[in-house]
């Protein structure tokens, strides 16, 4: 038992990092109250869980902020224009499913081309968090890794739409645990992602010094 809270036990260290991840998503969605922040807010939780890969894990609430403020304009750019083609492709969507053939097959081209969004999304703002670019060069790079991972892509994927999701499809299931959207579901999801490009984005950094 006492070596159960040992303070280098298995236990005890998941016990932190879950007391780390629950202040993680606070900071998240009070950072991202305007909405138009939410973007930097995301950019400022990857800044933190690379920090976390690279073993860089002490001041990560300072590290949180400097991030935010840092990545804040090119961050915001890449979140407002992925809202806007998001919101253009859902509008098609809708639109062209209600028209008669063969108009309705557009809705699915608007489905792949919103799905293309999202998974240039997903990498996008963690590439601003770790490197310096340009808002076309990031997305580019952000578009060839979403490709060139598919398999990680995927799963990001279901993992950023998973609480979206669970309040659209689910709302009575969603008020049941809504503790687990207020203490865990961004910086967890986020946290999971990290751990999933891990392997990808390290070498990176290792590289770039």
């Amino acid at each position: 038992m006492n070596r159960l809270f040992n303070a280098d036990s298995g236990f005890m260290r998941g016990l932190s990092r879950m007391t780390d991840l629950v202040l993680l998503n606070l900071l998240f969605l009070i950072t991202s109250i305007p909405i138009v922040t939410i973007g930097a807010s995301a950019s400022a939780l990857y800044s933190v869980f690379f920090r976390w890969h690279r073993q860089e894990e002490s001041g990560y609430v300072k590290a949180y902020f400097h991030a935010f403020a840092r990545d804040f304009k090119e961050a915001t750019l890449i979140w407002l224009a992925f809202v806007a083609f998001m919101a253009i492709s859902l509008f098609d969507i809708w639109f062209f499913f209600y028209q008669t053939e063969p108009l309705n097959y557009f809705a699915v081209v608007f489905c792949f081309l919103g799905s293309v969004g999202l998974f240039t999304y997903s990498y996008a703002i963690i590439l601003v968090s770790l490197f310096r670019n340009s808002f076309r060069g990031t997305l580019k790079n952000a578009l060839l890794m979403a490709v060139g991972y598919f398999p990680r892509t995927l799963v990001m994927a279901v993992i950023n739409l998973f609480p979206f999701l669970l309040v659209g499809l689910f709302p009575g299931l969603a008020m049941q645990f809504g503790w687990f959207l207020v203490l865990f579901a961004f910086s967890g999801g986020a946290y999971l992602n990290s751990l999933l490009l891990r392997p990808v984005i390290l070498p990176m950094l290792e590289k770039e010094g």
